[in-house]
This record gives structure tokens, C-alpha cells and sequence, in this order.
């Protein structure tokens, strides 16, 4: 059995307005809860209803009529013979769905009121983490907060508009300004005494060339203010001047009010109209038994070709007697078991009720309990609840497993003999971290801080390791590789002849480079294979060398061809001999 046919089983029907001979009544799907509320419906967020009107005119059907659905949230539906539609609410509160429909000859209006269940306010439903702490360790525990208040919708009722800017009153036009009303009783309709006064903040300056009239849904009106050929006193203080017309002035606060004091505001003989309450000049009789709901509008008609004015606000001030009380609800919450209570689903692993609950106060429910840590990033818990109507909220609490992740820089070190250079190493943000302990795989001893710095000597692979704690013990580990390289052997000659003159310039034989040596000897011989020169130290070869001297006399060697010989050991293993000849120039 398909959804529609369901639903029309179940109907509610609402009663018949008539202001003529149109007469109409609507069906729906869904029941109304609050039968002394204008047989409000009750309805779930985002659930949807579906209506279906019956016109009659005169007990026959009507048939090519206009119909407009306006369901009170920006949302219209229209068209000929459109007397079914289906709508859907996405937020909560109170509305009124008005149908108009117009069969050519006259129009009614049907109001609607549909109760939308609120979203209950969850704005203390949190993880208490200690302060600072933005997530828990794998494993760990976090203690979990669940709230729900029910909120309550009260209807803002609008009986006055003000413009911004202000509307002009034209010119040889006449100019309308309006209100709507669908808060009254469905069949309330006017009858004398039922407004105490009618508000008008305006400027003008010419008030004889301007005629006001209160017009009810039903067209009836009655005059607050008739045209005046004998008196073009100002209403506030306008613009007077014809080349600045569009300057607005400042708009005084009138009202009409039947009995008012002041009489009719024509009769006023000042220059300016002074703000206080005036008698219309027509009778508010002339509304008796126009519907209350619908569009009332305030409108001015100018005569003149040379004056003009602005409307600030207006306002209609019905009697207190016949004011609709004030629409407000309030949705009581209770679990999916139908108890006051709310209950936490977590979503880890399998739904399941984490912790216990308890109510606190009429329509507001607690809920404490613990999460555990899995081997994820991060996981959702869902609060749950269900109000008095069935209608089901929730909200979502994010609970984040922050893991400990070592980053090392640089990632491979190149160190030289007798050298120790530093790895720069950082234990990956966790807010939860209580105590740290690190092994950098080189039998050193450990560090205890967050973030550390580490030498190494000795080339090799080493794993590094960090175990970090929280205040119950909890614990994660992550481990990174580092690898230590020796400096490679580098042995260069620059030149291959020297001039020992005590010039200062190339005084004296040198090695160009020699890096990465273990051992390291460096021999000179003459041509006679006697040895000039020796040194086993790499700084003592590449920075002064034979100064071209005998050995032992310390004289100055003779000019010629001489030779060299360099044998080394690198720390990388590597194994190098090199001779070559070199020249002394005296």
C-alpha cells in the first residue's frame, strides 16, 4: 500500500470560512494535536505534509479557480485547479499555511496553523577534556557530556511597519502601505471599538492635498482623513522647497482615534499639523463585519501636483479586548524508550548506550559517560532524544585519538672525523601528553622532553623510539629511522710548482684538499731520491707545507724538478696513492 492512500485515511479536517459565497475545506495527512488552538497540526522537521482543499460556491464545486498556497517560510505554491500540494519544513516554530483561492467572481482565504517540533539546543553537550587538551591517547578515556533543552517558540505578532528609508507620498498618486494579519480567530470579523487607533508617522507639506483611508481585507474602508481646500498646513516639518523635493524631512507621530479630543485634523488652524491623536473624519463603523485576518492597508491619495511627503511607519492599535493570545509551545523530550531520559550511541565500533542518565529539570535531560580510545584519528558519538510528538534529534560529539608521530630532520647525517653533528627530532602533537621517553638507538642515555636534539658519532642505521604517557598511564609509541654516513675521501692537487722568495705569494708546496683521512702521509724527494719533506697531518699539508728547504741545514733547495708522494686511509675505508712531480722556482 503505497504513502498516499495511508495517509488519507487518517484525516483532519478543518472547519469551513465563508465570507461569501466561496466556502472551502482542507484535508491532511496529519492529525491535529491541539484542537482548542485552531486545530494546530503538529509536525516533525523536514516530514512531510500534504493538503488537499475542496472549494465550493454556492454547494457546488468550483472549478478552473486560482489557488496560492503560502506556507509561511518564503515558500509559495500557485495555479488554476491546484487544490493539492505537498510541503516541507526545515525549521522549527510556529506557522500559518494561508490558501487563497479566486474563482473570477470573489476570493476567500483558509489559514493553517502548523506546529513545526523545535530542535532542542545542545550547546552543553561536549568531551570534557582537561584544559589545553584537544584529544586522548589510544586506549585512553574521555568523559562525555550530553544535554538537551527543549526551547520554547513564541509568535512575534507584527502590528506596525516603519520604512527605511522612508516612502514618498507622490505627487497626483495615491500610494499604498500595508499589513497582514492571520494571527486572529479564523471567523473573527470587525465591528466598532475593535481598533483603538490607527498610527501614522509621516511629513508633508501640504496636508489639505492628501486624503487617508483604512481599507479592510474585504475592500470596506473608512476615511481618517478627508482632502482639504482650505487648510495646507504641514504634517511634520517637510521639505518645503519645489527644486529639493526628494530632501526628507522630519515625520511627526499622528493617530486617529475615534472620540479623540483633538477633532478632525482639518480643522486645525496652525501652520504645522501638531502631533497628537485626531477624530477621523469618517466613521471606523464603516468596517463592521470585515475579517479580521488578511491585508489591511493605509492608503494616500494626493492631490496636488506640487507637494509631496513621506511615510516614516504606520500602525494599526487594535483593542486589547479583541488582541489572539500570543502562539507559543514548548516540545517535552524523552528517549527512544519513551522515558525522560537521553541516551549516547556511539558509533565506533556497533550503537550501543555508553553511561547513565538522569533528569534535570522538566523538558531538559543529562547524560555522563566515557569513550575509549580505538586505533583511529577520530570517531563521532551521537546524543540521541525524542520529543513528546515522536520527533527524533540529534546532535554529534567528535572525540579526536591524537597519535604520537616522531618527525626527524634531517633525515640522514653526514659527519667527518672527530666531528658529532645533531639530529633535530619532534614528537608529533599530542595534546595528552604527560611524561616522554626516548631511546635514539645509540646506547646514549634518554631524554624526557617533548621535542629533543640528539648527536651521533658513529655512522649506521639507528631506531629511534618515543614513548609518551598521560596522567592515567595510557601510552602511545612511534618509532623513525635515521641514518649517520661517514664524510667520503677527497684528495686534490691544486699546482705542481712553487716560489719559495719570501714574496708572499706561493711561498710554499701545499695539498689542495684532503678530507674524511684516518691516516694521511705526505712525502717530497729530490731527483737524487732523497727526502725534502714529510707530515703525517692533513692541516699541516693543506695549509703550510715544504717550504722549500733541506731538512736538516735549512737551507734553501736548490731550483729543479722534485718529487711527491701522498698515501691516505679514508674513514669510509677508501684507499688512495698518489705521486706526481713538482717544480721550485728561485
Amino acid at each position: 500500500m503505497n504513502f498516499k492512500l495511508i495517509s488519507f485515511l487518517i484525516l483532519s479536517t478543518l472547519s469551513i470560512q465563508s465570507f461569501s459565497q466561496l466556502s472551502v475545506s482542507v484535508t491532511t495527512n496529519r492529525q491535529a494535536f491541539y484542537t482548542t488552538d485552531g486545530d494546530t497540526l503538529s509536525l516533525c522537521i523536514d516530514s512531510l505534509i500534504t493538503l488537499k482543499a475542496e472549494a465550493f460556491n454556492g454547494g457546488i464545486p468550483v472549478i478552473s479557480a486560482h489557488y496560492r498556497w503560502d506556507f509561511d517560510d518564503n515558500q509559495t505554491q500557485s495555479g488554476i485547479d491546484l487544490d493539492s500540494v505537498t510541503h516541507i519544513y526545515t525549521t522549527g516554530g510556529g506557522y500559518r499555511i494561508k490558501l487563497f483561492i479566486n474563482d473570477g467572481s470573489s476570493e476567500i482565504m483558509k489559514i493553517i496553523p502548523i506546529h513545526v517540533s523545535l530542535k532542542p539546543e545542545f550547546k552543553d553537550t561536549k568531551n570534557e577534556l582537561p584544559e589545553g587538551q584537544t584529544g586522548i591517547c589510544r586506549g585512553g578515556k574521555a568523559q562525555l557530556l550530553g544535554k538537551a533543552h527543549a526551547l520554547q517558540w513564541k509568535d512575534k505578532p507584527k502590528y506596525a511597519v516603519e520604512y527605511n528609508p522612508a516612502k514618498e507620498i507622490s505627487n497626483l498618486k495615491v500610494d499604498t502601505f500595508s499589513l497582514f494579519f492571520d494571527e486572529f480567530a479564523e471567523n473573527a470579523v470587525f465591528s466598532d471599538g475593535n481598533i483603538d487607533s490607527v498610527g501614522f508617522v509621516a511629513e508633508h507639506s501640504d496636508m489639505g492635498s492628501i486624503e487617508i483611508k483604512l481599507i479592510c481585507p474585504n475592500n470596506q474602508s473608512a476615511v481618517l482623513k478627508n482632502f482639504s481646500a482650505t487648510n495646507h498646513a504641514f504634517l511634520g516639518e517637510p521639505t518645503d522647497d519645489e527644486a529639493h523635493l526628494e530632501i526628507i524631512g522630519n515625520g511627526f507621530q499622528y493617530y486617529w482615534s475615534t472620540g479623540a479630543l483633538a477633532g478632525s485634523m482639518n480643522n486645525v488652524a496652525q501652520p504645522t499639523i501638531t502631533a497628537a491623536a485626531y477624530a477621523p473624519d469618517g466613521l471606523m463603523s464603516d468596517l463592521n463585519n470585515c475579517p479580521m485576518n488578511g491585508l489591511w492597508k493605509l492608503v494616500v491619495s494626493d492631490n496636488s501636483p506640487a507637494d509631496n511627503g513621506y511615510t516614516f511607519s504606520w500602525q494599526i492599535l487594535f483593542a486589547k479586548s479583541v488582541l489572539p493570545d500570543v502562539w507559543t509551545f514548548r516540545d517535552t523530550l524523552v528517549d527512544y524508550y519513551q522515558k525522560e531520559t537521553l541516551y549516547l550511541a556511539s558509533l565506533w565500533e556497533s550503537e550501543q548506550t555508553i553511561g547513565s542518565t538522569s533528569l534535570i529539570s522538566e523538558g531538559d535531560t543529562i547524560l555522563y559517560g566515557t569513550a575509549t580510545g580505538r586505533p583511529i584519528v577520530t570517531s563521532d558519538f551521537k546524543y540521541n532524544t525524542v520529543n513528546s510528538r515522536g520527533c527524533p534529534f540529534d546532535t554529534t560529539v567528535v572525540v579526536k585519538v591524537e597519535r604520537v608521530q616522531i618527525s626527524v630532520l634531517p633525515e640522514s647525517l653526514t659527519i667527518a672525523e672527530n666531528d658529532t653533528l645533531s639530529a633535530s627530532i619532534t614528537e608529533g602533537t599530542v595534546s595528552w601528553g604527560n611524561s616522554y621517553i626516548w631511546n635514539f638507538g645509540d646506547m646514549t642515555g634518554n631524554e624526557t622532553t617533548e621535542s629533543v636534539s640528539h648527536s651521533y658519532i658513529k655512522k649506521g642505521k639507528y631506531k629511534i623510539i618515543v614513548v609518551v604517557k598521560d596522567a592515567n598511564e595510557c601510552s602511545d609509541t612511534d618509532t623513525a629511522e635515521i641514518t649517520v654516513i661517514l664524510e667520503p675521501t677527497e684528495l686534490e692537487m691544486t699546482f705542481n710548482c712553487f716560489t719559495p722568495n719570501g714574496d708572499g705569494q706561493n711561498d710554499n708546496f701545499i695539498v689542495g684538499k684532503a678530507k674524511g683521512m684516518v691516516q694521511f702521509n705526505f712525502y717530497i724527494f729530490n731527483e737524487w731520491g732523497q727526502k725534502m719533506y714529510e707530515t703525517n697531518s692533513v692541516d699541516e699539508a693543506t695549509k703550510t707545507g715544504w717550504d722549500g728547504r733541506v731538512p736538516l741545514t735549512k737551507m734553501k733547495a736548490s731550483p729543479g724538478i722534485y718529487y711527491y708522494y701522498i698515501q691516505t686511509l679514508g674513514k669510509d675505508g677508501t684507499k688512495t696513492k698518489n705521486k706526481g712531480t713538482l717544480q721550485l722556482f728561485r
